[in-house]
């Protein structure tokens, strides 16, 4: 009866004239095919023998179409502890949950529907696609989150009319060529928007920011009347910019209003000529993504055409936003063991050290332009030596630099040299500046031009000096740019390597990705500190899965024949009814809709057997050998999605990401991929998947929360994170006590460490839809995760408590970094005559004669007096003598609070506590492994102070116990 009941509702739905045209796909063949049923057919309620469990969400269901006043349903546990919060588009609508409530009729009593308020576009519905997101929180329990589209109108559809005629999927693939003239302005997915053709310097494309439909097209050719029309922008509406062929960018480009940048005060050597953004109205500046290129200059010597290419991906707020997809592998490898050189990979392009110059060793700068990651000393022809574009540049690329000579006549001059080829107008904040070491790099105490160097871009100076051994070839690597962004200490873009930090399992290799940053430039992103022989071995972190994400999609199969596309919605309209109960909408002839949003785990459960659905009698448009087509990818697809979801899913990643299990989220910085990888490797070796990338995709997700913004931007407010039970452990003791109090003063701390948590977990599971969107993506992570060979492969599909433990101190490491400017200042006192910060004192007033009004000042030792921990302080060697590196002068720092009552007999500071120190620089369990020179290098987060002082007059004194009398 099954059989010959959908054999005569699809001859009835086929046979219907026209019905066949008016089938809807989504964004054509290269995405979720989405079909629309045209005709109400009632769902055939005998082939729903095999339900899942109620989700979250009862009423709307997936992909219904609803018009005029409409209510949202809810089904959550009758507990009293139960929070519950739902947002349309968005907007919270929790509140209008308040008033009405019933119970349901299941049989256990245990679960209550709760009913909306009656819901208008006041509320937040569009006209359209919408989202519903709704998360319930149980006491002791995880919370549970769902999120489904339907479709609304304002007033009733009628017959086969629907909402919008062509529909994309939550992730698109979105590119924008270079300037043409009367070619495409932008490409979604398969299809190009064409324009009319400006004769201005841009055009600007509007697109609705949900549906993606063209609003608007203007030309321009002066920056005011732009920056006037930008500003009317809605933060509803996608607009694109583009310089036209053969044009350049007006003088004064401002692009702010939509979240580009005002160039108006700009450099003429840094304003953009051709020109692309991908911005929102009402976004903040600097938050959209811009492609451009400048003025060539010895620095900054290529240009590129702009262009884009990435995902549109929706947000929390149904609304599309860009994500580049480009992104490039790194390696750098100093004296690399099977090559006898030092070595620098670039995807497959390999280069290796020049030649070692008095056959010493030194430094190797290899300098790159971040944009085409180009050699700034090569051309595409043969007639350079060093050839962009060739597999293998052997000891051509780059500049050498003998710093490592036995001739202090030789090798002070390198150190000059390296320090002026780093810094300066020797470099521009286009280029990427790739310095590792070749042999033993110093045998000399290295000058002071060379280390203020590598500390403005973002290394330790101090570590140079650790690197000279005469017993261990010491290595150094920094991967770095004079983009102020990279220079950070240990929260800029900045990659630092080096064996001094053997501690930090260190060891001047490095390996990694390259992400294109809100300027289309290449950045450092997720990296490992490895070894050539660790990689050798095929130990090695695995770097696939954000790439992967943000790769093109690649078409769905079934989709090149007429044939093959009816035998897939007449299987995809019965597999859809044996899944759910009674489903309707818009979508019940395309399966792969359910792959996305709160029925997906369904789908992923379902076991489709191929005996339940014979070729059907009465078939129409489609041969049985199509039919078996169908079943067999359709099988398959149901498959992957299964082993995708148990490994994304809320039994592992999706667990780890939600806020309920455990403060991970706020691990936001490189050093909690690092403590992951390293927590891991002693337990669970088979599990090599890059943990960091999960963290940077947790991170990339706030992006998604309906702002353009660089999750980079988020770390300056990680403070604000913070709570006794979220970042710094369950226990708000967890900190020490006195460093607490100083955050708790600093920072706003109630309800933002669930905010936050709730964001990143939202972002995550709106982003892995671009993985079930496409079926190049779910194939390759489906067959990984199934495949007991492979590093995606898990012995356990839980989340591992070593894994949580792992996340945990990450989380917490991240925040101490963010928390250590407010608890931790350096008392810094420079190029000082002293070996120790006792010989330093202050003039200490001892007393004053009341007749003749002299008083007398005694040179007194501040720390003389104090019990300094020996692991708040530290003396660096400062040669200041470029040419001889003669060590009379020296760095004293001491770790310390603010410093109270500057200048006056009661000045007072007070020390880091033990427990914070340990936990900082400590390498127990838990411990942060931090390295204290990492932490005074004039690039770290600390802020310098000067040293407390006795009195106002800010000269430190030597003679410890000598006086002076004033006046």
């Amino acid at each position: 009866m099954r059989e010959k009941l959908t054999d005569n509702i699809w001859s009835r739905m086929t046979a219907a004239p026209g019905h066949r045209s008016r089938l809807r796909m989504y964004a054509l063949a290269s995405f979720c095919l989405a079909m629309s049923s045209t005709v109400g057919f009632a769902a055939d309620r005998q082939l729903s023998a095999k339900k899942a469990k109620d989700g979250l969400i009862a009423a709307p269901t997936a992909g219904q179409r609803l018009s005029g006043k409409i209510h949202v349903w809810i089904n959550i546990p009758d507990d009293q502890s139960t929070r519950f919060e739902v947002k349309l588009n968005g907007q919270d609508i929790s509140d209008a949950f308040t008033q009405k409530r019933r119970k349901s009729s299941a049989p256990n009593g245990r679960t209550r529907t709760v009913q909306s308020d009656a819901l208008t576009a006041h509320d937040g519905l569009r006209s359209g696609r919408n989202l519903v997101v709704a998360r319930v929180l149980m006491a002791g329990k995880a919370p549970r989150r769902e999120h489904l589209y339907f479709e609304w109108s304002q007033q009733p559809l009628l017959g086969a009319s629907s909402v919008s005629a062509v529909q994309y999927p939550p992730a698109v693939g979105f590119v924008v060529p270079g300037p043409t003239k009367g070619g495409p302005v932008v490409k979604i997915g398969a299809d190009g928007i064409q324009t009319s053709n400006c004769d201005t310097a841009l055009q600007v494309l509007v697109l609705d920011r949900s549906e993606l439909t063209q609003k608007d097209y203007q030309c321009f050719d002066d920056s005011a009347s732009l920056k006037t029309y930008l500003a009317a922008r809605t933060s509803a509406e996608l607009v694109i910019v583009t310089t036209m062929e053969g044009r350049t960018a007006p003088a004064g480009l401002n692009t702010s209003a939509i979240g580009g940048n005002d160039y108006t005060a700009t450099p003429a050597t840094l304003s953009p000529y051709g020109y692309m953004i991908i911005g929102a109205g009402q976004t903040k500046a600097g938050q959209a993504t811009e492609n451009y290129y400048v003025e060539t200059t010895v620095a900054a010597p290529f240009q590129y055409a702009p262009y884009l290419t990435g995902i549109l991906l929706h947000d929390n707020n149904n609304y599309y936003a860009f994500h580049p997809s480009e992104m490039a592998t790194f390696t750098v490898s100093p004296n690399d063991p099977s090559r006898s050189k030092s070595v620098v990979q670039i995807n497959d392009q390999v280069y290796t050290n020049p030649h070692q110059s008095y056959g010493a060793g030194g430094f190797w700068l290899l300098t790159l332009d971040r944009f085409g990651l180009q050699p700034i000393d090569s051309n595409w022809s043969g007639g350079s030596v060093c050839v962009y574009g060739a597999k293998l540049n052997d000891g051509t690329c780059g500049q050498f630099y003998p710093t490592g000579s036995n001739d202090t006549s030789v090798a002070y001059p390198a150190m000059t040299a390296l320090a002026a080829a780093l810094t300066g107008a020797n470099q521009s904040p286009r280029n990427l500046l790739v310095l590792t070491t070749v042999g033993t790099p110093l045998g000399y105490l290295p000058n002071k031009e060379l280390g203020q160097a590598v500390a403005q871009l973002g290394a330790s100076e101090y570590v140079l000096q650790k690197v000279i051994s005469d017993s261990i070839q010491n290595t150094y690597t920094l991967i770095s740019s004079s983009d102020d962004t990279f220079s950070k200490g240990l929260t800029g873009k900045a990659v630092f390597s080096t064996s001094v930090y053997s501690q930090q399992k260190q060891t001047g290799y490095v390996r990694g990705l390259l992400r294109r940053d809100r300027n289309s430039l290449f950045s450092p992103g997720t990296y490992a500190h490895e070894s050539a022989q660790q990689v050798a071995q095929g130990k090695g972190r695995v770097f696939e899965l954000e790439p992967l994400l943000w790769s093109q999609p690649v078409a769905w199969p079934l989709t090149d024949t007429p044939g093959h596309i009816a035998a897939y919605q007449q299987l995809s309209y019965q597999v859809i009814n044996n899944v759910l109960t009674n489903p309707s909408g818009d979508h019940l002839y395309d399966v792969r809709y359910y792959y996305f949003g709160s029925q997906a785990t369904k789908f992923g459960e379902y076991k489709l057997n191929k005996s339940d659905y014979p070729y059907p009698a009465n078939a129409n448009g489609f041969s049985q050998a199509e039919w078996t087509d169908a079943l067999g990818q359709i099988g398959t697809e149901l498959g992957y999605l299964g082993q995708v979801q148990s490994f994304l899913g809320p039994d592992w990643v999706g667990g780890i990401m939600s806020a309920g299990t455990t403060p991970m989220v706020l691990s936001m910085f490189q050093a909690a991929g690092d403590l992951a990888e390293t927590e891991l490797s002693a337990s669970q070796a088979q599990v090599r998947v890059d943990t960091s990338a999960i963290l940077n995709l947790a991170i990339s997700g706030l992006e998604l929360l309906g702002d353009f913004y660089d999750p980079a931007s988020v770390l300056g407010d990680a403070l604000t994170l913070a709570s006794q039970t979220s970042a710094f452990g369950d226990d708000s003791q967890s900190l020490p006590g006195a460093e607490y109090a100083a955050i708790a003063e600093a920072t706003a701390l109630a309800g933002k460490a669930e905010t936050f948590a709730v964001n990143v977990e939202n972002g995550y599971n709106m982003m892995v839809q671009a993985i079930y969107c496409d079926w190049g993506k779910l194939s390759y992570i489906g067959q990984q995760v199934a495949d007991t060979s492979s590093p995606w492969y898990q012995t356990s599909k839980t989340i591992s408590p070593n894994l949580v433990a792992a996340f945990d101190t990450a989380a917490k490491k991240s925040t101490y970094l963010q928390a250590l400017p407010t608890l931790i200042y350096k008392d810094a006192w420079l190029d000082q005559q002293a070996t120790s910060p006792s010989q330093i004192g202050s003039w200490k007033l001892q007393e004053c004669d009341g007749k003749t009004g002299k008083c007398e000042y005694k040179c007194t030792s501040y720390y003389a007096t104090r019990s300094i921990p020996a692991n708040v302080t530290r003396t660096y060697g400062t040669p200041n003598d470029s040419t001889t590196g003669d060590n009379t002068i020296h760095d004293l720092y001491v770790l310390s609070q603010p410093i109270k009552s500057q200048g006056s007999n009661f000045v007072s500071q007070v020390y880091p506590s033990d427990a914070l120190m340990t936990l900082l620089t400590g390498s127990g369990p838990g411990d942060f492994n931090l390295s204290l020179d990492s932490l005074l290098s004039s690039s770290s987060l600390l802020k310098n102070q000067a040293g407390p002082m006795y009195s106002n007059d800010g000269a430190a004194c030597y003679n410890i116990g000598g006086t002076k009398y004033i006046p």
